[in-house]
């Protein structure tokens, strides 16, 4: 796996890129891409500094290809997050059953 940010990770197979967040650190929305391998699922969850789930996505991805991620700065419950940091934890299971996992950080401030 070669990052778009020049980071090598060979355990990520399946997720051929990941480009660093956009506008990082941020204060409205972040935003990041990706491209896939093969046909899958993508699961991307958002933790603080303590390691809590702030919120998740899951998506069905039925084809390789790019795909984009964007947070609004709000928690699950739709409530605007605190200035920090977070963690990105994108999770790619192939069809097959093979998991990958990529972390990316980024800063929110308000």
């Amino acid at each position: 796996f070669q990052a778009e940010d020049g980071i090598r990770d060979d355990l990520v197979t399946g997720v051929q890129t990941c480009a660093l967040p956009i506008s990082n650190p941020f204060n409205a929305q972040v935003g990041t891409s990706y491209r896939v391998r093969a046909p899958g699922r993508v699961q991307v969850d958002l933790y603080d500094v303590l390691g809590r789930r702030v919120r998740s996505w899951n998506r069905r991805v039925e084809s390789a290809g790019p795909f984009a991620w964007r947070w609004d700065g709000r928690d699950r419950t739709g409530a605007e997050a605190a200035s920090g940091m977070y963690s990105i934890r994108f999770r790619y299971t192939s069809d097959g059953g093979s998991a990958q996992t990529l972390t990316r950080r980024i800063a929110l401030l308000r």
